[in-house]
C-alpha cells in the first residue's frame, strides 16, 4: 500500500479528559467513516500507524475516538499534525451507491461499439465519474444523463453518448 492510497478524513487533536482524541474533521469527513475496522495516523515525518478505533462520541460537531493502542500517540509532539486517514477503497464501499456499484466492470458502449470497461467509480461532489479503461488509456465520463444513456446491470453493459471531445483528450 502507498500513501497515495489513503484518504485524510481529520485532524487529530487533543485529548480529553476522559481519554478519548478530539478530531476535526475534514469536508470529506462522514461519521460512518468512524465505524470502518482499520485506520491510518500519517505523522508530520511521514510515518504511518495502522490504528483501531475502539469507540467514538459524538457531541454537535465536535468528535471523539478511543484508540486500541494509546501508546502510539505519546510519541505525538503537540505541533505535530497527524491526520487520521481510511483506505480509498475503504472509503468508496461507503460512499458509492448501489447504482453505481453495478457499473463497476461493466462495457461502455458507444455508437453501437464496446470501446473500453469501467474499471472506477470516482464521486466530485456534485455527480458520479465513470472511470474507462480503453485502448491503453484512461477516459473519465460523468455519470450523467447528458453522457450516459441506459445501464444494462444484467448485462453489464453502460451505453453512452456524447463523448466524442472526451474521448480526444
Amino acid at each position: 500500500m502507498e500513501i497515495s492510497d489513503l484518504i485524510p478524513i481529520a485532524r487529530l487533536g487533543r485529548t480529553d479528559e476522559s481519554g478519548y482524541l478530539v478530531i476535526k474533521p475534514y469536508k470529506i469527513f462522514k461519521p460512518e467513516l468512524l465505524e470502518l475496522n482499520h485506520h491510518f495516523l500519517f505523522f508530520s515525518d511521514n510515518s504511518v500507524q495502522l490504528v483501531k478505533i475502539l469507540d467514538n462520541r459524538r457531541k454537535g460537531n465536535t468528535y471523539r475516538i478511543s484508540i486500541e493502542n494509546p501508546e502510539v500517540l505519546k510519541e505525538i509532539s503537540p505541533f505535530d499534525k497527524v491526520q487520521l486517514m481510511v483506505t480509498e477503497s475503504d472509503y468508496d464501499d461507503i460512499f458509492i451507491d448501489e447504482e453505481a456499484k453495478l457499473v463497476l466492470n461493466s462495457e461502455i458502449i458507444f455508437n453501437d461499439i464496446m470501446i473500453g470497461v469501467v474499471t472506477d467509480i470516482i464521486d466530485n461532489g456534485a455527480h458520479k465519474i465513470l472511470v474507462v479503461s480503453s485502448s491503453g488509456k484512461e477516459v473519465m465520463i460523468p455519470f450523467v444523463d447528458f453522457f450516459v444513456s441506459e445501464v444494462k446491470e444484467t448485462e453489464k453493459k453502460v451505453f453512452v453518448r456524447n463523448i466524442d471531445d472526451l474521448l480526444s483528450l
